[in-house]
């Protein structure tokens, strides 16, 4: 890996890895902000054919944090 490149060159890796998925639609693409996660890259997106019964289901994770119900620290004053 090359110094200064941290989770981007991996992440090149797994979207090449979602792009030969089964009942892939068009292209997986990384955004700007792309860096290595589990199996899909974090800032991954690819779109799957759901008529296809080959086809994969991937819950989205970009939401995983905001699920969770929020914590109050004093008045006004709220984190995730």
């Amino acid at each position: 890996m090359c110094a200064g490149m941290g989770g981007f060159l991996p992440a090149m890796k797994q979207i090449g890895n979602v792009a030969g998925l089964p009942g892939i639609v068009g292209r997986s693409v990384g955004l700007p902000d792309v860096h290595s996660g589990y199996g899909f890259a974090i800032g991954n997106m690819a779109a799957f054919d759901m008529d296809d019964p080959e086809a994969i289901v991937s819950p989205g994770r970009t939401a995983f944090f905001r699920s969770r119900p929020r914590r109050h620290f004093g008045r006004g004053t709220s984190f995730v």
